[in-house]
């Protein structure tokens, strides 16, 4: 298995003191993919990576993370494992709200009430390689979405890809591998430029998290899904601010206590 994230800077600690030092202490092979031009979207991940892939055996098997804001807390083994159950080409990391386009959501499968992580997010995903280009190619080169919205998103295609190949791609909603840490509490622009909204926000978020994940021996179980998930990905300006702090160091294994 290789994992892949692309980056537009080295020296992010997101990617320096997270996610690279997870990855070696967990014996993950990280392959890191760099923007050589202009960053102009999100969307270049996906060119970036179907790069890559095109070129590599079709039945590798390929773990795209997000890298400056996610990190692993399990092996290798374990996170195959685990993929191998769902029985499916694609696996994605499922978060709460569907976004950027909320419209989306009601084309979605009907699944219990009470299922949290419903809705997919690009910032992890598992799958052979052959499987992933195929679909970039079919829906980025072939032109089967509309893809002129959201022009910096690739979550907004991969959403649109997602309601087209259920056959091919499964939302991990019980966080079996990936675990995505947004909340719904909205995030405005007063929240980037208000030191006394901030410290509400962490709090409330600081209490969320706490509530949701029971911590012991550098593992968690989620207490929505009764699961214990192996990625993390801290996906909006409030969880952020709170991987850097002290909050979840007992699940940074790598860090010499």
């Amino acid at each position: 298995m290789i994992v892949v994230c692309v980056i537009t800077t080295d020296d992010h600690e997101g990617l320096i003191d997270f996610l690279k030092p997870s990855c070696e202490f967990h014996n993950l092979k990280l392959k890191v993919l760099t923007v050589k031009d202009k960053y102009t979207g999100h969307r270049l991940k996906d060119l970036l990576l179907y790069e890559f892939l095109k070129d590599i055996d079709k039945n590798e098997l390929i773990l795209f993370t997000d890298a400056f804001d996610a990190y692993f807390i399990a092996s290798e083994a374990e996170i195959i494992e685990k993929y191998n159950r769902f029985n499916i080409p694609i696996v994605f990391s499922g978060e709460i709200a569907c976004w950027p386009e909320p419209t989306l959501s009601r084309f979605y499968p009907r699944i219990t009430e009470d299922t949290h992580f419903r809705y997919l997010n690009s910032g992890g995903f598992i799958g052979r390689s052959g499987d992933i280009v195929d679909l970039i190619e079919k829906y980025y080169f072939e032109n089967r979405i509309e893809l002129s919205q959201h022009l910096w998103s690739n979550q907004y295609v991969w959403n649109q890809i997602y309601l087209n190949e259920q056959d091919v791609i499964k939302i991990d909603v019980d966080c079996e591998i990936f675990y995505t840490l947004c909340s719904k509490i909205p995030v405005s622009k007063a929240y980037l430029h208000s030191e006394e909204l901030k410290k509400v926000v962490l709090s409330q978020e600081k209490d969320r998290l706490l509530n949701e994940m029971i911590i012991e021996d550098g593992r968690f179980t989620n207490s929505i899904t009764g699961t214990r998930p192996c990625h993390l990905h801290f996906n909006s300006p409030a969880v952020k601010e709170l991987m850097k702090t002290n909050l979840l160091d007992d699940l940074k294994v790598w860090v010499d206590k």
